[in-house]
């Protein structure tokens, strides 16, 4: 049997936001993204979903080595 998949849609817990930015290519970590508050990003290619940051406004980048990281997922 297929489905449903998802009884709700999802929250990112970081930031509470539930929007989707669809985007062609793979997202980069710490990439600015289109709408400031979009929850998760997702390629309409491959499929795959990235989490934003805790602004909404970058996709969120997990290595906390990164000066970018810093700036950008706060």
């Amino acid at each position: 049997m297929f489905g449903p998949y998802l009884q709700a849609i999802p929250t990112n817990p970081l930031n509470n936001y539930t929007d989707i930015s669809v985007v062609t290519t793979d997202a980069v970590p710490s990439a600015a993204v289109s709408g400031a508050t979009k929850g998760f990003v997702m390629s309409s290619v491959n499929g795959k979903i990235w989490g934003t940051s805790k602004t909404g406004g970058f996709v969120y980048n997990e290595n906390p080595q990164d000066p970018a990281a810093t700036q950008n997922d706060k």
